[in-house]
This record gives structure tokens, sequence and C-alpha cells, in this order.
């Protein structure tokens, strides 16, 4: 989350010419769209009830961007976060650094797997009962 926050905020925005003014509000969404990421990538296998809590927790992140955007607008100053409406480098800034949090995810649960010494699929230590095979549990079943 760091690096790809820290890349986008550093490197991308100054690429890309993203004005002063889009910054924290580059960086801030940037976090939220990689522990997004995070988010997905801890609840594998999916599931409904994990799918629902991804849904859900998207939606209030949603809710709450507009929420605060809206009371920029009308003028509520004692909200203590700016937000402002992105161009499209800037947007194009928050994909890269997404890009980069999923590349870095992938080849991270990759090394994690090859230092293991797995033969099989790299998943997180975390995950291993889920890909448990049922069969070894049941003793005689035909």
């Amino acid at each position: 989350l760091l690096f790809s926050v820290l890349a986008t905020y550093f490197l991308f925005c100054d690429l890309l010419k993203v004005p002063e003014s889009m910054l924290s509000t580059v960086g801030s969404l940037t976090l939220a769209a990689c522990g997004f990421v995070q988010l997905i990538f801890f609840c594998l296998p999916l599931n409904r009830y994990r799918a629902t809590v991804i849904g859900c927790c998207f939606a209030g992140f949603i809710g709450a961007v507009f929420m605060l955007y809206g009371f920029n607008m009308i003028g509520l100053t004692y909200v203590s976060f700016e937000t402002v409406p992105i161009n499209l480098y800037a947007f194009t800034a928050i994909c890269i650094g997404v890009a980069i949090c999923v590349v870095l995810n992938v080849l991270f649960h990759f090394i994690i797997g090859k230092l293991r010494g797995d033969d099989k699929v790299a998943i997180p230590f975390y995950l291993e009962s889920y890909y448990k095979d049922v069969d070894d549990d049941i003793p005689n079943r035909r």
C-alpha cells in the first residue's frame, strides 16, 4: 500500500502534471482503492458473505466520498476533509497506483510460495484451510 501510494503521489502525479490542489485527493483515493485490493486478496476465495462485505464497504466508501464532497460544496467548512473533483490525469495516476498494488500483491504471494518450497499454487498461509481436500476429512466416503 505504501509503495503504491508514494509512487502515485510523488512520481505519477508529477509525470502526468496533476494540479497541486488535487494531490491530497489523489493520495486518499489511491490509498482507499489499494485498501480494497488488499481486502479482496484477504477475502479469497470469495463466497457470498465475503462478496457482500466487500460490496458494503465499497458502497460506504463511495457514500462517504460524495457526502464529504457535498459538505464542501455547500460551504460546511467545519469538515476537515477537503475533496476536489479530479481530472482524467489524476484518475490515470490512481489507476496506475492500483495496478502497481495488484502486481505487488501477486508477486508477493508468488515469492512467498517459492520461499516455502511448495509445488502447489502460492496462497497465503491463512487461506490454506480453504484449499484442503474435503475427501481427506471423511475416512470411508464412497
